[in-house]
């Protein structure tokens, strides 16, 4: 009996681990994504080539935040910026009043899929299907339709970039250097732990969620210190034509 429980506790162990590694695989991919040339597969933007010191602006509403995406607005309009506000399909109908003031701001809504999903994880049929689905969402709720993709966790393959460019999407990564600042939760360095990875031509993807009263606090400074060091702040379809 002592070695068929022993046995049981083994196996347990093993299930439980197995249970902890997939609840992580979503976080690892995210960081090796947007950090990882190796998954960045051709047909991806990291980056454009801009004359002059403009950066891309971009938000990933992971949830749902509509007084935070809503304030988040405001302050890049006082500052005379413009940014990226990606959204996901199914929180489109919670975010549809601050999406549509950003909007009127001159801001972009772009897709970050339907479901928040692993692209990269799923068929290209499901992944077809599931942007199609986000795009009728944000275009319902904007009146424009998608031009731009941000994978969740930047988790990105061949696949992927075929269905997005089927559906008329350009896909999108952060810049390497500027997702690991972005990540930085010490409200005092933020900005500028931004601001030392950061390059002209660079997309700048600041995650809206668990800590967004850190986002909102530093914005301000941050534009501040962008404008200082004498950046021009844009939306991803502003850099991607001024490249074009």
């Amino acid at each position: 009996m002592v070695i068929v429980l022993t046995g049981l506790r083994r196996r347990w162990a093993r299930v439980l681990a197995l249970v902890m590694l997939l609840a992580y695989v979503p976080w690892a991919l995210h960081g090796f994504g947007a950090d990882s040339d190796l998954s960045r597969p051709a047909g991806t933007v990291t980056h454009f080539t801009v004359s002059g010191r403009w950066v891309a602006l971009a938000f990933a509403l992971d949830g749902s935040q509509g007084a935070v995406t809503a304030h988040l607005a405001q302050e890049v309009a006082s500052s005379g910026d413009y940014a990226t506000f990606f959204v996901v399909g199914l929180n489109v109908w919670k975010e549809q009043a601050s999406l549509r003031r950003a909007r009127q701001l001159g801001d972009d809504i772009e897709s970050h899929s339907e479901g928040h999903i692993n692209l990269a994880a799923h068929s290209y049929a499901a992944d077809l299907q599931d942007l199609a689905r986000a795009n009728r969402a944000i275009e319902r709720a904007t009146g424009q339709r998608p031009r731009w993709l941000l994978p969740p966790y930047g988790a990105v393959s061949g696949s992927v970039v075929r269905a997005a460019h089927a559906l008329g999407l350009g896909v999108i990564l952060p810049s390497v250097g500027e997702s690991i600042a972005a990540q930085t939760r010490r409200p005092s360095t933020l900005a500028q732990d931004i601001l030392a990875h950061l390059t002209p031509g660079a997309i700048l993807v600041l995650s809206v969620g668990a800590h967004d009263h850190l986002l909102v606090q530093e914005l301000p400074t941050l534009l501040d210190l962008l404008r200082l060091d004498g950046y021009h702040v844009g939306s991803v379809g502003q850099l991607a034509r001024r490249s074009g």
